[in-house]
C-alpha cells in the first residue's frame, strides 16, 4: 500500500511541474469487459500452460506470441504491419530461445491446448 502512495505523490508532483500530462482515453465502457476477459484468459491459460508443460515449452509458447501477433496483423489488418527490420530481428531471438530450450521441451495434449489458447488470447487481448 505504501508503494501506491509513493507513486501517487511522485505523479502528482510531476503533474504540478507540467512534466507529465495524463491522457484521458475516450473508450466506450462497453469495450472494457471483453478486453478484461481476454487479458484474464491470457494469464489463466499461460498459468495452465506452465502447469501442464515443461518450462522450456512454456517459454517457447510465450515467445510464439510475437510472431503470431505479426501474422494476425498481416492477415487481418491493413493499417499495421511490422517492418522488415522487426521481422529480421525475430529470427535470432527465436533461434536462440529454441536452441536454449530444445532439450527441455516436454508437453502433453492438455498442455498443448492450453498453450495454443494462451497464445491466441494474448495476441487478441
Amino acid at each position: 500500500m505504501i508503494v501506491f502512495r509513493v507513486v501517487e505523490k511522485i505523479v502528482g508532483s510531476l503533474r504540478k511541474r507540467n512534466l507529465i500530462k495524463l491522457l484521458h482515453l475516450s473508450l466506450p465502457l462497453i469495450s472494457f469487459p471483453p478486453r478484461t476477459q481476454g487479458s484474464l484468459s491470457s494469464v489463466a491459460f499461460m498459468n495452465l500452460n506452465l502447469a501442464y508443460n515443461s518450462v522450456g515449452f512454456y517459454q517457447l509458447s510465450k515467445l510464439m506470441c510475437i510472431p503470431f501477433t505479426i501474422f494476425v496483423q498481416r492477415v487481418f489488418s491493413t493499417q499495421q504491419e511490422a517492418s522488415m527490420a522487426i521481422k529480421l530481428t525475430l529470427i535470432p531471438i527465436l533461434l536462440g530461445v529454441g536452441l536454449a530450450t530444445v532439450e527441455e521441451v516436454a508437453l502433453n495434449w492438455f498442455g498443448f491446448v492450453f498453450a495454443l489458447l494462451a497464445v491466441i488470447f494474448t495476441t487478441f487481448s
